[in-house]
Formats: C-alpha cells, sequence, structure tokens
C-alpha cells in the first residue's frame, strides 16, 4: 500500500480532484492557481523521469488558467511541457551538443541526416512548417499553429531522451 503513496501519486490525485471539482463547481477558479503552481513545483524538483510520467497521466487533465476574466486559454500543459523541457535541457547539458551538432549538419547535412535520423526528420518538419508560412492566409494564425506544436513537441523530445538513456544504462 504504501508504494501508492509517493508523491507522483499524490500530485495527480491533487491535480484531478482539483480539476473535476472546479468543472463540477464546488471550487472556484481560483484554485487552477495554486495547482499552477504546485505542478510546477513538482516538475521542477522531481526526477525527469517521474516528471515526464505524471506530464503524460496528467494530459487529459490539464486545464487552462484562469489569469484574468479575458484571457483563460494558456493551458497548464504547456507551462509543465516547457518546465520539464528545460530541466532536461539543463541536467543533460544538451546546449553544448546542439552547438556540437549544428557545425557537423552544416559542414556534412547528408551524413547527419544518415545518422540522426529523428533530428533530420524533427528538423525538416519545422522547416516545411516555416516555409509554409509563405502561403498562409493568416500569419499569425499560421505562427501560433508552429509554436503550439513545437510547445507540445517538447515533452516528446525529453521522453526520447530518457529512453534512449535508460536503454544504455541497460547495456552497461
Amino acid at each position: 500500500m504504501k508504494k501508492y503513496f509517493n508523491l507522483l501519486n499524490i500530485i495527480f490525485l491533487v491535480q484531478v480532484l482539483t480539476v473535476v471539482f472546479v468543472a463540477i463547481g464546488l471550487l472556484p477558479r481560483f484554485f487552477i492557481l495554486p495547482l499552477s503552481a504546485l505542478v510546477a513545483f513538482y516538475v521542477l524538483f522531481d526526477s525527469v523521469e517521474n516528471s515526464s510520467v505524471f506530464f503524460i497521466r496528467a494530459l487529459p487533465f490539464f486545464i487552462a488558467i484562469p489569469f484574468t476574466s479575458y484571457f483563460d486559454s494558456f493551458n497548464l500543459w504547456r507551462i509543465a511541457s516547457g518546465l520539464i523541457f528545460l530541466k532536461w535541457l539543463y541536467q543533460n547539458k544538451i546546449i553544448n551538443k546542439i552547438g556540437l551538432n549544428l557545425k557537423e549538419f552544416i559542414k556534412k547535412p547528408a551524413e547527419y541526416a544518415r545518422a540522426r535520423p529523428v533530428a533530420a526528420a524533427v528538423g525538416l518538419f519545422f522547416l516545411m512548417s516555416a516555409l509554409s508560412l509563405f502561403s498562409a492566409e493568416d500569419l499569425f494564425s499560421g505562427i501560433k499553429r508552429i509554436i503550439y506544436i513545437a510547445n507540445l513537441s517538447l515533452i516528446g523530445f525529453v521522453i526520447y531522451g530518457v529512453a534512449r538513456n535508460n536503454k544504455k544504462k541497460k547495456k552497461r
């Protein structure tokens, strides 16, 4: 029974109950703000692996943060995704690797794409997304959609990186 009362499950339960109680009117929408702070602290201070598990689990229960009565379309998952990504980036010193990979890509793009097909596919996707803006009817809407998909894909990079590291650890 003790294994069920870990921090991950407790934070998840608090989120689910808060969202349900706000949705049915038992709690005012104000309670989403402290929930947002709780989720932010959790993803910052627990491991990247646990934060990613929490994110995947809680995805159906993320809710828009009511900053004002006119602006409530900023969803909690965007904050959680960004924080988890930045934490992963910092812990794994990815910034240094990006610079080296960029130099390698510029020197030999075909070899880089063969050696790193996932990175090449992601880069091509965002390049095509940026090029699609030239024919977009509404430039602002197109930019918003690219930002939205980029924000959502941040957690994918983290999960891919965590899975790759775990695979390397198992081989040792």
